[in-house]
């Protein structure tokens, strides 16, 4: 894991932090806590599921380190969230899935084998980067207002948001400032305020508005108050903990707007890792014998989900150039190979680097004829009643061809029926496969099949708004699946 000792003569570190080691493999937390000591930290190993704010220690750290390929990272994250002392981060990992765990927590990334150089500068850049929450309190808004302290914390909370007009919009922006790319959403505090009547006018229309699919940035751009007055109305309610920020949006299925930008991201997250050294067939997940047809198919697709206009109606927050950096991979592959000239040369510089591609291209064009027909086997079986057998020819279509999200998304809806049809309990059954079948489809171009799957799935579970969304984006790929335009009249809705 750490490659090479700390190097002679390098300076210990002018940032003494504390530092949790939640690495559960013995040598390799021995070996992190060694050499963070040599550069002076005050460091304690802890175990992976005890790195919570009661957890660890009475002190509370300043950098949390994890093994992104085996913690959860998001639910040390969320353990965290609110915490006026939260830690920062640092995540190690050789796996995609670590990668976007540290993405999606804002949390420090270091690819394995770590070097104790860069562990350390990680260490240091961590110190740096901590957020500090001392300007943005009741205590603190009251002094900047000359309020005095109230009876309760809901007059108080009201007593501030009614005078924030009051402040200087100056401190406004150097508080927000590091804040603008967070996702702000109410706490139980803004209902009371609201219930109340603690919360009036434009400060009322404003927080109830708050779902959590916005950005500071966003709602002081857009928003329907003046700029300068939804800042400071925002730095109230968040110095008063009517609301919060978020560095991702929540995925509470109460909050459908937040849950689609969260999944959003998540899919542009998986993307990127995904497409890390990728060929222009792999940008577009076509195969090298693929036709002009396929190459313009299989953009317009990807337009659905991952283009800037498909996208330009969600608060992307930070990963806006992302999106646009990710589309012009999509118009750069299309543009080369459509034309014939373009592709050639791309072909053959191609086999110049991997020289034995034609063969393992020969087997995976077997491997897909076999997967596709164990596919309809498989739906054949699903439409006679029989879904164990579904189940097995579908698995048998998974393995063949694992990058498929059409094999796997079905097979997940297949494993619901013959679950149910054993009498296991519907809802909890049809969750755990609908996260299957998301999975599959997670930074992928848009499958109708695999997405019809997937809203049959969220139908059995009860959320019918996500089955709609899903089938109304079947539809926009193929406007003729007549399956996915029955149900989606079926559950009332319109393409």
């Amino acid at each position: 894991m750490i490659i090479g000792a700390r190097p002679p003569g390098m300076i210990r570190s002018a940032w003494v932090s504390t530092v949790w080691v939640a690495i559960d493999d013995a040598l390799t937390g021995a070996e992190l806590v060694d050499a963070l000591e040599k550069s002076g930290h005050r460091v304690s190993w802890v175990p992976a599921t005890d790195v919570g704010p009661d957890g660890g220690g009475a002190k509370n750290p300043d950098v949390i380190v994890l093994d992104g390929d085996e913690a959860n990272v998001s639910a040390v994250s969320e353990a965290w969230q609110g915490n006026s002392r939260a830690p920062r981060l640092l995540v190690m990992g050789a796996q995609a899935k670590a990668r976007i765990a540290a993405d999606r927590t804002r949390a420090l990334f270091l690819s394995k084998p770590v070097s104790a150089r860069a562990l350390e500068e990680a260490i240091a850049r961590a110190g740096s980067m901590r957020p500090s929450s001392a300007d943005l309190g009741i205590e603190d808004a009251r002094a900047k207002l000359g309020l005095a302290a109230a009876s309760s914390h809901e007059e108080d909370a009201a007593r501030i948001i009614a005078a924030a007009q009051g402040v200087d919009l100056q401190v406004v922006r150097e508080t927000l400032k590091p804040r603008v790319h967070e996702y702000v959403v109410t706490t139980p505090l803004a209902r009371i305020l609201l219930d109340r009547g603690l919360a009036l006018g434009d400060a009322a229309r404003l927080l109830a508005s708050l779902d959590g699919a916005r950005t500071v940035k966003h709602l002081v751009d857009t928003g329907v108050l003046e700029p300068g007055n939804t800042a400071q109305l925002l730095w109230a309610f968040l110095c008063t903990g009517a609301a919060v920020g978020q560095a991702e949006p929540p995925s509470d299925r109460r909050l459908p707007k937040a849950r689609a930008v969260a999944t959003m991201r998540d899919h542009v997250r998986a993307r990127r890792a995904r497409l890390v050294q990728a060929t222009h067939y792999d940008v577009l997940e076509l195969s090298p014998e693929a036709s002009v047809a396929d190459v313009d198919r299989a953009c317009q697709v990807m337009a659905v989900r991952f283009s800037p206009e498909a996208l330009s109606s969600i608060d992307m927050g930070d990963m806006g150039p992302l999106v646009s950096e990710l589309w012009q991979d999509v118009l750069k592959a299309r543009a080369v190979l459509t034309d014939p000239r373009a592709r050639t040369q791309y072909d053959e510089s191609l086999l110049r680097l991997q020289p034995d591609a034609d063969p393992e291209r020969l087997m995976r064009r077997l491997r897909v004829q076999e997967a596709e027909t164990a596919f309809v086997r498989g739906q054949k079986a699903l439409l006679a009643g029989n879904p164990a057998q579904a189940v097995a020819e579908l698995s048998a279509a998974a393995r063949r061809v694992p990058e498929e999200p059409d094999y796997e998304a079905f097979c997940a809806w297949a494993r619901f029926q013959a679950g149910s049809s054993k009498g296991e309990e519907k809802t909890a059954l049809a969750r755990r496969e609908r996260g299957v079948a998301e999975a599959s489809l997670l930074g992928r171009r848009p499958r109708p099949r695999a997405l019809l799957a997937l809203a049959f799935l969220c139908e059995a579970e009860g959320d019918l708004d996500s089955a709609r969304d899903h089938l109304r984006a079947t539809l926009a790929c193929d406007p003729r699946l007549i399956t996915a335009q029955k149900a989606l009249e079926r559950l009332g809705g319109k393409a």
